[in-house]
């Protein structure tokens, strides 16, 4: 007897510069992580392990990039 199983793929995309920019923007704003994840369509958790690393800091050395997405925001 063969036993098939079903995988179930998740597809994972990783924040792109302009998406960690404009969680550093928002969260300068005050925004919470549900909030900001509603607005970039992402899921609470991904915002909140983004912050947890650290990862839109290091990248602040670029603020213009920051700038121009919070008045885009």
């Amino acid at each position: 007897m063969t036993r098939i199983k079903n995988i179930i793929s998740n597809q994972y995309h990783q924040l792109n510069l302009a998406e960690r920019g404009r969680i550093e923007a928002l969260r300068g704003l005050d925004w919470s992580i549900r909030r900001i994840a509603k607005a970039l369509h992402r899921n609470p958790s991904t915002i909140s392990r983004e912050l947890r690393r650290g990862t839109t800091t290091q990248i602040n050395a670029n603020t213009r990039i920051f700038e121009q997405l919070s008045i885009a925001a």
